[in-house]
């Protein structure tokens, strides 16, 4: 059990064991997503394939992340991470024996990918569940940027060292390494003791799994200001997801195949130093005004990005966005880790991570019809806005693009101005989670 009151001074070497053993885990997650794309494209030459398994990885995470959460904060996080590491080893190990046998269908492999998307549901929350209770608060901005600088690497990495093994291997030895991998995550963690934060034993007593659930919302509805930055980060992840599936065609529509892959790699480079500047300098956002006003900084570079169809100008807009994102996750995850009890740790970080994951699917049903018979048709020639806006943007066929990259800027800096008001504070007691039932 951790004493509330204990040493706020902890230095964040006993975190350094639990964050590789997440690097390790999300290197080995990547490598697999990437590589299985590839196999489904190849095997079956359907988009729609692919879709599936995107899907199969999401849906399931987003579903089970707020179980995972009370199971984190029930058992704590070192369990947690030992049991999603394990489960995915168990999830894909059928895939891995299938494909040597030559029998290897997509559906197969869908059904791995979601057994193990639940299993590594866990993972996260665990992740930063743990911070509180292995470091000082003044070390809680610089161990969140060292997991977004990871995040930011494998996002480089896993693509590059899965094309390579394709390249020259089969996906059978791409899984054998990513399973290898998890196997590897796990010894790190014998390494530290991860505290459990001590609960109230009444409410411990009286409560089921599915009320334990509940607590993460119960506090929010008390504590409002928490409740408006959830809204706002599930807004905000809904907006971004729109724009990550429009960058492409935005690209593509002016630019090269090559050129595409110039500006995604520029934007990895910037999360990547976006999160090296947190983690070297252990300074961040750690309020939600300050939070606010960096959120406001993506939305401006989001609407710089539409506002010309110039190869260098977009590049740009996307480094800055980029190197904005891991600020921003890092400070909601601080203000988290600061403000919310520690024994409910895992619970509403799952609750974010549901709330990021299950606006994808509506960003990917929304994005294409919206630009192709919304925004696009206002900016062809003859198109309402493209005599006017089209002046100022450039009118064609694919301008319509750059217009929703615009709009969408502006409901960026819309929520971080809504974000920013001040809201009337109530203080959380353990019993407003009993009398909220």
């Amino acid at each position: 059990m951790i004493d509330p009151n204990a040493n706020e001074n902890r230095g964040i070497s006993r975190f350094h064991p639990v964050w590789f053993s997440q690097c390790v885990a999300a290197l080995a997650g990547g490598l697999m997503n990437f590589g299985i794309s590839v196999w489904a494209f190849r095997t079956t030459a359907s988009v729609t394939a692919l879709a599936l398994v995107g899907m199969s990885s999401v849906i399931p995470r987003a579903c089970s992340s707020l179980f995972a959460g009370a199971m984190v904060d029930r058992h704590g996080p070192r369990r947690a991470i030992m049991l999603g590491n394990l489960g995915a080893i168990v999830a894909m190990a059928p895939s891995l024996f299938l494909f040597s046998r030559g029998q290897l269908a997509v559906w197969h492999i869908c059904v791995s990918i979601a057994l193990a998307s639940v299993f590594q549901s866990l993972l996260w929350p665990a992740v930063l569940a743990s911070i509180p209770v292995l470091v000082g608060k003044q070390n809680f901005v610089r161990a969140n940027g060292i997991l977004q600088s990871s995040n930011a690497a494998t996002g480089i990495l896993a693509p590059l060292i899965a094309g390579v093994v394709v390249l020259h291997y089969d996906i059978g030895v791409l899984l054998l390494i990513g399973l290898l991998m998890y196997v590897a995550a796990i010894p790190a963690l014998s390494l530290t003791r991860i505290p459990h934060p001590e609960k109230n034993k009444e409410l411990e007593q009286s409560r089921s799994f599915i009320r334990e659930i509940n607590d993460a919302w119960s506090f929010l509805r008390v504590e409002r200001d928490l409740l408006r930055l959830v809204v706002i980060f599930a807004l905000f992840s809904f907006v971004i997801s729109i724009a990550g599936i429009l960058l492409k065609p935005l690209v593509l529509s002016f630019a090269s195949a090559s050129a595409l892959g110039t500006v995604i790699s520029i934007g990895g480079i910037g999360m990547l130093l976006g999160g090296l500047a947190v983690t070297m300098s252990g300074k961040g956002p750690t309020s939600i005004k300050e939070v606010m006003i960096v959120m406001t900084v993506a939305g401006l570079c989001m609407t710089m990005a539409g506002s010309r169809p110039m190869l260098t100008l977009i590049a740009i807009a996307t480094f800055l966005y980029s190197l904005t994102m891991p600020v921003v996750s890092s400070g909601i995850q601080t203000i988290l880790q600061t403000r919310v009890p520690a024994d409910l740790q895992g619970r509403m970080h799952a609750t974010l991570t549901t709330v990021s994951f299950a606006t994808m699917p509506f960003a990917y049903l929304i994005a294409g019809p919206l630009a192709d018979y919304v925004f696009n048709p206002l900016m062809v020639e003859g198109g309402i806005l493209a005599s006017s806006v089209g002046r100022i943007i450039g009118a064609g066929e694919f301008r319509g693009l750059g217009l929703l990259y615009i709009v969408l800027g502006a409901v960026i800096v819309g929520l971080s101005l809504l974000g920013q008001a001040e809201p009337q504070k109530r203080s959380y007691r353990a019993n407003d989670l009993v009398t909220s039932e």
